[in-house]
């Protein structure tokens, strides 16, 4: 298990490192960042079992590039399922709710309605890592970064591990 966080970490560090310009596509960074984000966020007991459901409120390429990953990939054994949060309650049953830059103005009124559970929101919209969102993903100096908002993280329950910190901007 250590060994493949550490393989993990490394593959992390590298596409970091990477210029934008060297992806082909910036969305297939983000399904492993979405992977990542899942590995190293503790999540409480209570949301352990079952899939673990990743939504996308709003049309994003990045949809489809978490299925591609949910085909292929199991976190701790579970089945990941991807699917689009049409009405803002279904974010609700989401470990992780994706915002598209589309629906950025809908954050304030998801966060209300995961106010209090474990829901990892993340979004991809500069600032909005202040403005309410755990992880924000952003471009910085061509690359694919995140910020990280460990208050927002607090309320929801979930605590970060020190492997993603060392990532992270924090805010």
């Amino acid at each position: 298990m250590m060994y493949f966080k550490r393989i993990l970490c490394l593959v992390f560090f590298v596409m970091m490192a990477l210029p934008l310009s060297a992806q082909t596509d910036s969305y297939k960074y983000h399904q492993v960042f979405m992977y990542i984000f899942a590995r190293f966020i503790e999540w409480p007991e209570q949301v352990s079992e079952g899939d673990f459901v990743i939504g996308v409120l709003g049309e994003s390429p990045v949809e489809e590039s978490l299925r591609e990953m949910a085909r292929t990939k199991r976190l701790d054994g579970r089945r990941i399922v991807v699917k689009r949060i049409e009405s803002l309650g279904e974010g609700r049953e989401c470990h992780i709710a994706y915002v598209s830059s589309g629906q950025s103005h809908r954050l304030f009124l998801l966060k209300e309605k995961v106010k209090g559970l474990p829901v990892l929101l993340v979004t991809e919209k500069p600032g909005y890592a202040t403005k309410g969102s755990a992880i924000n993903l952003i471009r910085k100096n061509g690359r694919l970064r995140f910020e990280l908002n460990k208050e927002v993280l607090r309320q929801s329950s979930l605590r970060p591990m020190p492997n993603l910190l060392k990532f992270a901007i924090l805010v």
